[in-house]
């Protein structure tokens, strides 16, 4: 079950999520630790979507040597941690 953050008391069951929103986890929310957090943009539930996948032929990719991996999972990271700083400075640009 979803606790909002405006009535979380500092104690939630095992099996609760704390709700909160992106300014609420900025302004104070990031520092609560020992619980399940969920952080939306406006601090409603999130909307779970359903979505069928068809797909007819498994994906392939290339084998890679090691050295490719390793210089592709580096790659990755970085767009990930950029996505991340983003997401924390409120930046709007990035891709989709």
């Amino acid at each position: 079950m979803y606790i909002k953050y405006s009535d979380f008391t500092g104690v939630i069951s095992e099996s609760d999520i704390l709700l909160m929103s992106r300014d609420e986890f900025i302004n104070g929310g990031k520092g609560i630790k020992g619980v399940c957090i969920s952080v939306t943009p406006d601090g409603n539930e999130p909307i779970e979507v359903a979505e069928e996948i068809a797909m007819t032929e498994p994906i392939t990719q290339p084998e890679l040597s090691t050295e490719e991996r390793i210089t592709a999972l580096e790659a990755e990271n970085a767009e990930l941690r950029a996505a991340v700083e983003a997401l924390i400075s409120g930046s709007t640009g990035g891709t989709a």
